[in-house]
This record gives structure tokens, sequence and C-alpha cells, in this order.
């Protein structure tokens, strides 16, 4: 049974408590569907419906769902379905995709009342500037899309790059025939050819769609072991004559400048002139010879003695 909702005050026309700015995804009308971001798609619609509808919707089940739309009255049942991540409004999404004219980047403001899930894409009022003649900018600078890697986009072990889906779609895919964008919608993946414009490289890559991103892999392992990517640096990416070019500039290392050596001219100084001094084995052997000279000496003074009383005698 739907929650009754006699004893909520009507809400106000402004209270769209769930508003989306379109991606190129949203308004292609070859796959047409609206994805809805999960948590507010639960907080302010689920809440609405009966416990049964909510088990549909959690077995991936599609739920129908009255629609309407508050510009111009017109009703639509439509369907709800649950994607794992977000959930994906479908069914005469492509007819009003065409009857309004929707395209990237109008915002579709959403809420649920009275029983049913009114939505309002409202006309902006488009001011043309004064023309002015600006000259095109050169192509090797022009870089789209920008990221600067992260730990997860340098793991070689599972190696994978995502990209933002809005820069994707708007980048990238406006560039692919529909026929590929339909290939890419149905199995979720589409090939292409990626060429390294700092060295020439060309790898076959592949473009994965994960909902709310896209995932580019494929040789991407490869790149980061030869590029040597780490975290920090950052990859630019661009779409040209159907091929995607990315490149990674490698950083300049700047050498300081060679600060000359200034030599101090010293000023020489000889030592001193220290003089020999005999070490005790020298002065030893000095007494030894002088005690011997006084030995002998004594003797013969002693003998002359002798033989000088003998002749007396």
């Amino acid at each position: 049974m739907r929650r009754s909702r006699h004893n909520i005050a009507l809400q106000v026309q402004d209270d769209w408590p769930i508003r989306k700015a379109l991606t190129f995804s949203d308004v292609d009308i070859t796959h047409p569907f609206l994805t809805l971001p999960r948590q507010p798609v639960e907080t302010y619609i689920l809440v609405h419906l009966t416990q049964s509808e909510c088990e549909h919707l959690l077995n991936r089940e599609q739920v129908p769902i009255n629609t309407q739309d508050d510009d111009t009255g017109d009703v639509y049942i439509m369907k709800l379905k649950w994607r794992g991540s977000y959930y994906n409004l479908i069914g005469k999404w492509g007819r009003i995709v065409r009857s309004k004219g929707l395209d990237v980047g109008k915002v579709i403001k959403m809420r649920w009342f009275d029983g049913c899930l009114h939505f309002s894409v409202p006309q902006q009022d488009i001011t043309v500037p004064p023309l002015q003649v600006i000259p095109a900018p050169a192509v090797h600078d022009q870089w789209p899309i920008r990221k600067v890697l992260t730990l997860s986009d340098v793991d070689t072990n599972h190696p994978f790059l995502p990209l933002a889906l809005r820069l994707v779609e708007d980048h990238i895919l406006v560039h692919w025939t529909p026929q590929q964008r339909e290939l890419l919608r149905s199995e979720e993946q589409g090939n292409l050819n990626a060429r390294d414009v700092d060295t020439g490289e060309i790898y076959a890559m592949k473009l994965r769609w994960r909902g709310n991103y896209y995932n580019l892999i494929g040789k991407w392992g490869k790149i980061i072991r030869s590029k040597g990517l780490g975290v920090g640096k950052e990859i630019k990416i661009r779409w040209a004559n159907g091929w995607l070019h990315f490149s990674v500039p490698y950083e300049q290392v700047i050498e300081p400048a060679t600060i000359p050596m200034i030599q101090h001219h010293q000023q020489v100084i000889k030592p001193a002139t220290i003089p020999v001094i005999h070490t005790d084995n020298n002065t030893n052997n000095s007494n030894t010879t002088t005690t011997t000279t006084n030995t002998n000496t004594n003797n013969t003074t002693n003998n002359n003695m002798t033989n000088g009383r003998s002749k007396r005698r």
C-alpha cells in the first residue's frame, strides 16, 4: 500500500530535491534512458513506493511509475530500473528528449508528489553575446581532458584509467558514430586506437562504460611501466582524426648553476729546524765509552807507580 500523503502539505513549486545536469548519454536518443544517482532516488522516490515494488527493484526488475511534465502537463507511464550503483528512468524518455529538445548541460528537476513523479526542464533565456573575432587556438594546445594520476590509476596489478563521464561524452563520444555509441551502450565497452604523442607509440585499447564514469583499459599497464608513471603526474587527452591522443610530458629537470670555486692563496710557513736529541741508548753507549777510557787511564797510572817503586829498591 502506498504511503498516504494526505497529511503532508502541498510542496512549494520550487522545491525540487532531485536536480541533474543532463549529460551526453542522457540525451542520446539511440539508446534513451536517464541515469539518476542512487542516494537521491532512494531518499525522495523509493520511500513512496510499496514494499513489493522495492523488492522488484532489488531483483533488478523494472517498476512502472507515473510521471508528469510540469512544464507542459503531459503524463507518461515510465519505468524505474536499479543498476547497482545508480537507477535508470526508461520508457518514454526518448520521446521526452525529442519533444522538449533536451540537450547536454540543461538541468532537469524532479520530485515526488501525490503518487506521481513530477519533472521540469525550464527553458533558459539565451543571451547572445556580441560577435567577437577570436583566433582559433593551436591544435597541439587543445587538451580538453586532463587528470592528475592517483594511486589506483598507476596500479599495474589492476590497470585501468577512470575518466569522468561528462568529459568523455563531451570530448570523445561526440566524435563517434551513432552505431559506435550504441555498441558502447549495449556491450558496455568499445574499441579505440590510442597514440602516445610523447613517443609516437600506438596502442589498441578499450573504453568501458561504468555508469557514472568510463574506464580506459587494454594496454594501460604497459603504458604505466614504459613511461614510468607515478602519483601526481598529469595526463592530457584529446580526440583527433579518429584517434585518442594522450601525453604525459616529462618534467624538465633544472640543474642549479655551477658556483665557481674561489681558491685562497695561503702563505706557506716552513717548519723550524728541530735539534736532534740523542736517545737513551746513545747516552748509555757514550757513558760506557767514557767509563772504559777512565778505567784504562787508571790502570796505566797504577802500572807506572809500580815500576817506579821497583826502581827505587
